[in-house]
């Protein structure tokens, strides 16, 4: 073989890399496996793909599923998907109160604690978020926004200071007579065409349910 160029001024023994084509440096460059190999390995991914034990059935809501399985009966022995049912429900009255408390700077986590508020006037800071359903933590800031934008105020005890109460303002009192028929009507828009027996059941239900998920 012929020196290099390099070799032949400095007296190196180093000879000469065979010529490799330009398609062949860039495919070693990038990584790229030949044709073959490449076959040979997508066989072999394939193979292991179909190995794969199948995974486990689970129901969908109606919502999740597609075409003409909406309307499908459940499979022999299949549990029901309740729960992504009940969050589809939630989110059905969530997304109908948006634009009502959006327009008030109250969002619907923040409606939460209204309702609680609006019945108990004055309650503990901790008491509030455990009624609420959310940790103390949690809780915390979102007072302060409801603080902030004017709707309560919180009092901290003189007896122990760590206990901070919570009280609505004239102007969250107000919204009271805004909000609270705009989610009774809400609500009966939800029932229509239930028969009142079967709210009063399906009540029990969900209270059942919540009883059987209790920690």
């Amino acid at each position: 073989m012929k020196k290099t160029k390099f070799a032949a001024e400095t007296g190196s023994s180093e000879v000469a890399s065979p010529r490799v084509s330009k398609r062949a440096r860039d495919a070693r460059a990038e990584g790229s496996t030949p044709p073959k190999a490449a076959r040979s390995a997508m066989s072999e991914e394939s193979t292991a793909v179909t190995r794969v034990a199948p995974l486990p059935h689970m129901a969908m809501p109606r919502i999740g599923q597609a075409g003409s399985a909406r309307s499908a009966k459940p499979r022999k022995g299949e549990v029901p998907a309740i729960g992504a049912e009940v969050r589809q429900t939630h989110l059905a009255f969530k997304t109908s109160l948006h634009e009502k408390l959006r327009a008030r700077n109250v969002t619907s986590a923040q409606w939460a604690f209204f309702r609680i508020l609006w019945n108990e006037d004055g309650i503990n800071q901790k008491d509030l978020a455990q009624r609420v359903g959310v940790r103390s933590a949690t809780a915390v800031p979102a007072i302060s926004i409801l603080a902030r934008n004017g709707y309560v105020r919180r009092v901290r005890s003189s007896r122990d200071r760590r206990n901070v109460y919570v009280y609505l303002t004239e102007a969250g009192r107000q919204l009271a007579f805004d909000l609270i028929p705009f989610a009774t009507a809400n609500n009966k828009r939800a029932l229509k065409g239930i028969a009142p027996t079967d709210v009063k059941r399906l009540m029990e239900m969900l209270w059942t349910i919540q009883q059987n998920l209790a920690y």
